[in-house]
């Protein structure tokens, strides 16, 4: 078994949609590398705050220790342009970056990562297959991305009968554009021109679609969708919603990897509809077997997918049925966080 270092997980996002990361945490107890003393009065609030005994953990406090003690530095914080996420240069064993939310700051987090030598990636999902951005910003990782799905965590239950719930689908998400004031920050300029320069406003692409044709689609889909310039909409519960609805449908959007509402959906009983991008079939997302999908960025085929499986509620409880299982046996946090653990082993090995 190797010997695994977390470096500062006090700087991450543990909540919400990476909370699989406290559960790699406790699974497997990986040392914990704080890289600057000053660091180190975080530790303990990020002990209390989730309930982790500290005594279980190896804390390193030293790149020597470091280096003499163990076979793989992972950080999961993102944001490798940030002083507390810098690699580990004098590290010459395996390193891997969580590349998070990699829109930031590509082009300066990707110059950070091949001058301290990272060897691996994780991303939401195969960007280097997929997304343009990342194969023009982040050239030396492609073919070095390790895809890690959101996954979803305890909270999204299915608590209402199929039967009981709304014949319609919801449509929900966030509608992120690369010209609102919200985006509009030096982090993001590179990501909204690339993006722009394409012709492109709305990163969420087809979820911005199915906001102008809303009144059109009012027969079949309920919306919950932002009304612009707001990119979000925090006025309903999204456990309660996804139980309300028998469809929900997700986008991509142009970075091409499923959200996280692709599992919470499945995992609180409501069925998938999603677009037939690749993306989805990689995690064993099947047309007509768990999930319903449409034709990319295509209208009229998502509603006349829609409408024929409403009008064919046993076709479409079959569908509930193996998409809830899928998910729940596939995609919670602890599956997340075996596998995770499971393919840093697998990337030590080949290093």
């Amino acid at each position: 078994m190797i010997k695994i270092a977390i470096q500062n997980p006090m700087f991450g996002d543990l909540t919400k949609m990476n909370a699989w990361i406290l559960d790699f945490i406790k699974l497997y107890r990986p040392a914990i590398y704080i890289s600057n003393l000053k660091y180190i009065k975080y530790l303990p609030k990020f002990f209390f705050k989730h309930k982790i005994n500290p005594f279980l953990f190896k804390i390193i406090l030293s790149e020597k220790k470091l280096i003499s003690s163990v076979e793989a530095v992972v950080c999961l914080n993102g944001n490798p342009y940030r002083e507390e996420n810098w690699p580990v240069k004098r590290f010459k064993k395996l390193k891997i970056h969580h590349l998070m939310d990699y829109t930031f700051y590509p082009a300066l987090s990707h110059e950070v990562l091949k001058a301290n030598g990272v060897d691996y990636v994780f991303g939401y999902n195969e960007h280097d297959k997929y997304c343009s951005l990342f194969i023009n910003k982040y050239p030396s990782y492609v073919g070095k991305v390790i895809p890690v799905p959101f996954g979803f965590s305890e909270r999204f239950k299915s608590i209402t009968t199929f039967e009981k719930r709304k014949n319609k689908c919801l449509a929900l998400g966030s509608i992120n554009s690369f010209d609102d004031p919200v985006h509009n920050i030096d982090d993001l300029k590179e990501t909204n021109e690339f993006f722009l320069k394409k012709g492109e406003r709305f990163m969420h692409k087809f979820r911005r679609m199915l906001k102008e044709n809303e009144k059109d689609l009012e027969k079949i889909m309920d919306s919950r969708l932002p009304d612009y310039p707001e990119t979000k909409n925090f006025k309903y519960d999204i456990v309660e919603a996804l139980n309300n609805y028998k469809l929900f449908v997700n986008c991509e959007s142009l970075q091409y990897f499923p959200s996280a509402k692709t599992f919470e959906g499945p995992a609180c009983g409501s069925v998938l509809v999603c677009s037939d991008h690749p993306c989805f079939t990689d995690l064993g997302f099947e047309d007509g077997v768990n999930c319903i999908k449409h034709k990319q960025f295509d209208i009229t085929d998502f509603e006349d997918k829609v409408t024929y499986y409403l009008n064919n509620p046993g076709k479409l409880k079959k569908i509930q049925q193996k998409g809830t299982r899928m998910v729940r046996e596939k995609f919670s946090h602890k599956a997340i966080a075996q596998y995770v653990y499971n393919k840093i082993i697998e990337m030590s090995m080949k290093s």
